[in-house]
């Protein structure tokens, strides 16, 4: 983790590659109308991304009882704030992050402030979505304040929150989590009229939001599969389909997506997602699926995330998300296969996917696959025989 400390000497901080961290005090930049501090969330991202809240807490402590300023408010008999800022203000694009330590309760709060373009988003709406992405991971929810959009001028949401500074979140985490705010409230908050066409991304973010309505209007695609249901992991058959969906999406050039609880309609379009059909609540089936894809697919995948989320009626959708895997992992084998109605173990399935369809492997494909690999080995093993 990055130091970052008090430097008296300085009257600010410091990084431990010896360089400083502007401040701010009451909201105000020190000194004042400093304006290097309005860099941009990615730049300050390099710098600040890896040191944890305890370690940024326990510095602008040190800022709050060392600074000069604490005897000015003192004086004054005022609460004295110290903080950083990730991102601008003035930025309308991306979202504004305050860090702002209390001298008087010792606490560390965020002021996050979003823009956000539609009028349907309510206060009642942006309260209930930074409940949802923030509450699990702060102490309390202090405040949401709402600002209406007007004319070609969008809103704002603003939200104070008493962070958690003691289960090892860095600043990374935290805006990581204030730019998914920023993405979810460019959408409109409630149910859309056509499709949004969301991106494999931005269709993870809705569903940790808990608005999978956002993803009905959507079409199956090369990246995005549903399901109505859950898969009968019980059963052998369920087993090898479920391994079978995963290894298609890992065979595959691009990252996937695979959510069950969504119902699609066949169109002239495509499949098109049209209904909710929200499985039961079960929070150890995401461990029981990913059981399921470690054992009858192989090699193991990389970067492999199998996650429950939940809708705003406590409705469940499990999602099992494929990144993109290396070339020379390829091909991800299923170990068994169903064939006509008969479950065989001892066999192997190759599959992958095409468009918004799933085509198997040829022989020929197979064969070519093991005749390079063949032709690889001996000619490794060629190599390593010194020559007399």
């Amino acid at each position: 983790m990055p130091k970052l400390e008090w430097s008296a000497e300085h009257e600010t901080l410091l990084l431990e590659d010896g360089s400083r961290v502007s401040l701010v005090r009451d909201a105000s930049p020190i000194p004042p109308g400093s304006e290097k501090r309005r860099t941009g969330v990615q730049s300050a991202m390099e710098r600040l991304g890896g040191v944890d809240l305890a370690t940024l807490a326990t510095a602008l402590r040190e800022a709050s009882e060392r600074s000069a300023f604490r005897k000015e408010a003192t004086d004054l008999h005022s609460e004295l704030k110290f903080g950083i800022e990730v991102g601008s203000i003035l930025d309308r694009t991306e979202p504004y992050f305050l860090f702002e330590y209390s001298i008087i309760t010792g606490s560390l709060t965020l002021g996050l402030v979003v823009s956000y373009p539609h009028w349907r988003w309510g206060k009642k709406d942006l309260s209930n979505l930074i409940q949802k992405l923030w509450d699990p991971h702060c102490d309390e929810i202090e405040s949401v304040v709402r600002t209406d959009p007007y004319d070609s001028s969008p809103g704002h949401l603003e939200a104070w929150l008493a962070l958690t500074s003691d289960n090892c979140q860095t600043i990374a985490d935290v805006v990581q989590r204030g730019w998914l705010t920023h993405d979810i409230v460019q959408l409109p908050s409630t149910e859309p009229a056509d499709k949004l066409n969301l991106d494999r991304g931005l269709a993870w973010k809705v569903l940790a939001a808990g608005h999978p309505q956002w993803l009905v209007g959507e079409y199956e695609s090369s990246w995005l599969e549903v399901k109505s249901t859950g898969y009968d992991i019980n059963s052998f058959a369920g087993k090898i389909e479920l391994a079978q969906d995963v290894a298609r999406f890992a065979n595959a050039t691009e990252e996937g997506i695979l959510i069950c609880g969504l119902r699609t309609k066949r169109t002239i379009e495509g499949d098109k997602i049209v209904k909710l059909t929200p499985l039961e609540c079960d929070r150890k089936l995401p461990v029981r699926y990913r059981k399921v894809i470690d054992d009858y697919v192989y090699p193991p995948l990389d970067g492999l995330h199998v996650e429950m989320f939940s809708d705003r009626g406590g409705g469940c959708y499990l999602a099992v998300r494929v990144p993109a895997q290396r070339d020379e992992s390829k091909p991800f084998l299923v170990c068994g296969a169903v064939v006509d109605g008969v479950s065989e173990g001892a066999f192997i399935s190759i599959v992958r996917r095409s468009g918004e369809h799933s085509i198997p492997t040829t022989a020929a494909a197979i064969h070519a696959y093991l005749s390079a690999g063949r032709k690889a080995l001996n000619s490794a093993t060629a190599a390593s025989i010194p020559e007399e």
